[in-house]
């Protein structure tokens, strides 16, 4: 069975720009999937400029979409991103963190580059791409705004293992 990444889309009105917030990262939210905001700026894990474009539609994916792996003769459940956000000719891929280490002793980078490309690779074999001009992966990270690290190859190997998504890391969208 083919997964549909486009099950739970929604329209994003047509403004200046708007946010993205992750309930997760908050437990006392009763939301559990990232979603779409207009007005409490200061709640946004992640900021869109999407100049006004009436284009733009938004997918939460964690928690809408479950992929699994086998391992061991067993189903595995795979960790995927946070949701999607496209226009006609742009995709871009998302996932929040507000942490630097896992308790699995993983840095937010390599956690999040985890969940994007599991996510992309799903999404790749369900779905064409090459109507995408532009592709993109954030990792956004409101703890962890500015991120100084010679990223290069692992940036080069995301590149390679998403069918040529560009891996940016940064708390502010321009589509």
């Amino acid at each position: 069975m083919s997964l549909n990444f486009f099950q739970n889309v929604q329209n994003v009105s047509p403004v200046a720009q708007f946010g993205i917030i992750d309930p997760a990262q908050n437990s006392s939210n009763p939301i559990k999937n990232a979603y779409v905001d207009y007005v409490n700026t200061c709640n946004w894990n992640t900021t869109i400029i999407s100049n006004n474009n009436p284009n733009v539609k938004f997918c939460a994916i964690d928690g809408n979409i479950l992929f699994y792996k086998s391992w061991k003769d067993n189903l595995e459940l795979q960790r995927c991103c946070d949701g999607m956000i496209y226009t006609n000719d742009t995709m871009v891929f998302l996932e929040i963190k507000d942490w630097s280490i896992d308790h699995d002793g993983k840095t937010f980078i390599e956690s999040a580059v985890e969940q994007l490309e599991n996510t992309i690779v799903h999404f790749c074999t369900a779905h064409p791409t090459n109507h995408y001009s532009k592709k993109y992966a954030y990792i956004s990270n409101k703890a962890r705004p500015t991120f100084h690290v010679p990223m290069s190859n692992t940036l080069q190997k995301f590149k390679d293992n998403t069918n040529g998504y560009i891996l940016k890391v940064c708390t502010q969208i321009t589509l």
